[in-house]
Order: structure tokens, then C-alpha cells, then sequence
């Protein structure tokens, strides 16, 4: 397919030219007129992302914490069980072997209760808002 010559006079070309001109120069007076308020933004913008890094960093640990608690404070509370109930059976010596089995399985329940705490105060997802 044979191609078409466009033929541009001298002053097209030096008008194109002159508008290319003009427009690279007023971009380089707005961009120094808003320079500083660029780099100004830059810089709060990259304090605050530090400090979200540290708020971020210092949640994790308070959540961390929390969890821990919540894991003691469900080892306890089973654990009180063991408190409350083993008073009421007789010395071992005086213990039938029905009255050792029920302290022992008391035991085992409350280690296993224990064992899941972990599991059972994880915070579970929230759904919606």
C-alpha cells in the first residue's frame, strides 16, 4: 500500500515547536512553584509511615499479651476446679479405689480442659461490622 508524503511548511514546523517549547517550560515552573509542597508531603507522609509501623508493631505486642492472659486466666480457672473438689475427698490413705479413680479422672479432665485453653479463648474472626 503506497504511503502518502504530508508535506509541513516552515512555519507549522516552528509553531509545533514553540508550543512543545513553551509547555516543557511551564511544567518546569509548576512543578518548582509546588516543590515544596511536594517534598513537604513526602516527608509527613513516609513520619506517618513510621509510626504506623511502631502503633502497628505495638498492637501486636499488646494483642500478644492479651492472649496470654486470657490462656492463664483459662489455665486458673480449670485449675480451681482441682482446688475446690480435692478437699472433699478423704486422705489418700482412707480413699477407696472408686474415690481414687473419680480424683484421677478429675485430674486428667482438668488437664485436658487445661491442654485446650490455648484453642478456646483464640479470638475468632468478626463477621459483618
Amino acid at each position: 500500500m503506497p504511503t502518502k508524503t504530508v508535506t509541513l511548511r516552515r512555519w507549522q514546523v516552528v509553531g509545533a515547536f514553540v508550543i512543545l517549547t513553551l509547555s516543557f517550560v511551564g511544567m518546569g515552573i509548576w512543578m518548582n512553584a509546588n516543590w515544596d509542597k511536594t517534598n513537604d508531603l513526602v516527608h509527613k507522609t513516609a513520619k506517618l509511615t513510621i509510626s504506623n509501623k511502631h502503633q502497628i508493631q505495638e498492637l501486636k505486642r499488646q494483642k500478644r499479651q492479651i492472649q496470654e492472659a486470657r490462656v492463664h486466666s483459662c489455665k486458673t480457672t480449670y485449675g480451681a476446679f482441682n482446688e475446690v473438689f480435692e478437699p472433699f475427698f478423704p486422705p489418700p490413705k482412707l480413699r477407696t479405689p472408686q474415690q481414687d479413680a473419680d480424683l484421677v479422672k478429675l485430674k486428667k479432665t482438668v488437664k485436658s480442659l487445661q491442654a485446650g485453653c490455648a484453642k478456646q479463648t483464640k479470638v475468632k474472626p468478626s463477621h459483618g461490622g
